[in-house]
């Protein structure tokens, strides 16, 4: 999770999510400074490998699609779409952070404040069995939610 301890508008903590909705979709979720670490980016991603997981079958911005029956990840997508590649101010940026933390009681996930993850490291994290329900109930109540 990210640690908003010492968090101030000028710079915010990196990081790099990656949920997991089945074997074959991955849900991505960035805020990361570009531009010699001047202007901070939010961004989302719906990916869909192919049946072999060597490439994409389809990436980007296709949520509206891809997240049919994965209520969470819609919810949380049309929530924050709004900032799409916009900075965030310390208050937005507290509650996604939450949000996010929503989201893992719902999805596998994958979680850095350093790097993105390679095409590679999506593909060997979807091999694991998505969340069921008694994982969610557990991880509900550990968040109180």
């Amino acid at each position: 999770m990210v640690n908003l301890g010492r968090v101030t508008d000028a710079q915010k903590p990196v990081f790099y999510y990656v949920f997991q909705l089945t074997k074959k979709i991955v849900f991505e979720v960035q805020y990361y400074y570009c531009g010699g670490n001047r202007y901070p980016h939010f961004s989302t991603q719906a990916n869909v490998f192919n049946q072999p997981k060597s490439d994409w079958e389809r990436c980007g911005q296709g949520q509206k699609e891809v997240f049919v029956g994965f209520e969470a990840a819609m919810e949380f997508y049309k929530k924050w779409d709004y900032c799409h590649c916009k900075d965030l101010s310390r208050e937005q940026y507290s509650e996604m952070v939450w949000d996010l933390e929503c989201l893992t009681v719902y999805y596998n996930h994958l979680f850095s404040n350093e790097r993105e993850f390679s095409f590679w490291d999506k593909a060997e994290f979807t091999k694991r069995r998505p969340k069921g329900i008694r994982a969610i109930k557990r991880d509900k109540m550990a968040l109180g939610i």
